[in-house]
């Protein structure tokens, strides 16, 4: 086995043991959502960002994101949103962004009138900071991130690692998802989206995320597989994943049948 199959082995079982910690201690949740941003930034300040470094760690950020929500270890709400845009500020701080990423500084700029907006139009009852935050602040994380990736040289190697660092929260996922969901047959009672079977958090969020995992690990048995080791724990991880959606599938049409 050589070094990077080794290295890669760690990297796996590290976020086996996070899934496995998380599901029998819960708060440690908010510890690891924690280490994602400290050790992440500082990752990015001591290289400088010199081989962007800065995506790497959004890239982890928002792989973890539907895991930290589902565990209860975001400390407010669109946590993983502003630790992508802290990133990636911090990103182009070191190594800049291009000059002609104009079109998305005028995106952002027609953003404030909505902010305006929403002051005279929002009733009292309305958490009126709440409500904003939580409409604007997607298009400004995708602002931010088109601002730096616009025109930015970005090699293959690089993608690989990217992908690389999107999937491995997912590892973590799994095994917290697996580990959480009871028997069907207890929890499955109707033809609504059950929380039971897709860890506790929204079905629809978690269905995204492992097809986002299935593409991911097809891509990395394809393209990223350098040694048949690390070949077939990426094949282990598609098929444990797609069955993972495959009984999301289930469980609807089962209940379909049965109830209606």
């Amino acid at each position: 086995m050589n070094s990077e199959t080794s290295q890669y082995l760690k990297f796996v079982i590290i976020h086996l043991l996070i899934g496995l910690a998380i599901f029998l201690v819960p708060p440690i949740s908010k510890v690891y959502a924690i280490a994602i941003i400290l050790v992440g930034f500082r990752y990015v300040i001591l290289r400088k960002n010199a081989n962007n470094e800065a995506l790497y760690v959004a890239a982890y950020i928002v792989g973890a994101e539907v895991f930290l929500r589902m565990t209860q270890g975001n400390f407010f709400e669109q946590f993983a949103k502003y630790g992508v845009i802290g990133v990636l500020i911090i990103g182009m701080m070191y190594r800049g962004f291009s000059k002609n990423a104009t079109l998305y500084w005028i995106f952002g700029l027609l953003l404030i009138p909505g902010v305006v907006l929403s002051f005279f139009t929002l009733n009292f009852e309305t958490d009126i900071r709440k409500a904003i935050t939580f409409n604007i602040i997607g298009p400004i994380t995708l602002m931010i991130s088109a601002i730096y990736c616009y025109q930015r040289k970005i090699s293959f190697d690089q993608i690989k690692r990217i992908i690389d660092m999107l999937a491995y929260p997912l590892m973590a996922t799994l095994v917290y998802m697996y580990l959480y969901t009871p028997s069907v047959k207890d929890v499955v009672t109707n033809t609504e989206s059950n929380f039971e079977t897709s860890g506790g958090f929204g079905p629809n969020q978690v269905s995204t995320i492992l097809g986002l995992g299935i593409f991911l690990f097809f891509v990395k048995i394809v393209l990223i597989s350098k040694t048949t080791w690390i070949r077939n724990i990426n094949i282990l991880f598609f098929i444990v994943i797609t069955f993972r959606v495959y009984v999301f599938k289930l469980n609807w049409t089962f209940a379909k049948r049965v109830f209606s």
